[in-house]
């Protein structure tokens, strides 16, 4: 017997004596552990067929199959035009129209220029056509907005 740091080892030398070989210590002895966790001990039948677990149905909003990918446009074509702010100048603001959809779009925007000679802004409509996927700009419009609208 030896002892390492509190814990205390027993080494047996020779064979088992008789006595405990012939002890019987039962099968509750032996299955404590499997009594304490509940596990059933019970051994299978080899010719039974084994019983398929049932399958839970998956919730329907879990998976749902994808959504069909369309390439028409937007029957709207307010839609496809996107109006978009370049960086700041003195007095002036830099903008672009984009039509983003695959087919022509037509609509009216505000040009707004300076007029030096008076120091007034004055803006007339003027119609654009933009072209599929296209872009109009960047063009500088004096302190406005482009205002894209009445689309066609």
């Amino acid at each position: 017997m030896s002892t390492n740091g509190g814990a205390a080892t027993a080494v047996r030398i020779g064979a088992t004596p008789a006595s405990a070989r012939s002890r019987d210590l039962g099968s509750a002895a032996k299955n404590v552990t499997a009594d304490i966790l509940g596990v059933d001990r019970t051994q299978p039948d080899p010719t039974a067929t084994p019983v398929p677990k049932p399958v839970a149905a998956a919730p329907a909003s879990a998976v749902r199959p994808p959504a069909p990918v369309s390439s028409a446009s937007p029957s709207d074509p307010n839609q496809c035009v996107v109006e978009k702010a370049w960086p700041k100048a003195p007095g002036v603001n830099w903008y672009s129209l984009k039509n983003t959809c695959k087919r022509p779009v037509r609509l009216d925007y505000d040009d707004c220029d300076l007029n030096i000679s008076t120091n007034m802004v004055s803006c007339s409509t003027k119609p654009l056509s933009l072209s599929a996927r296209s872009e109009f700009g960047p063009v500088p419009n004096h302190k406005h907005p482009l205002n894209a609208r009445n689309f066609r």
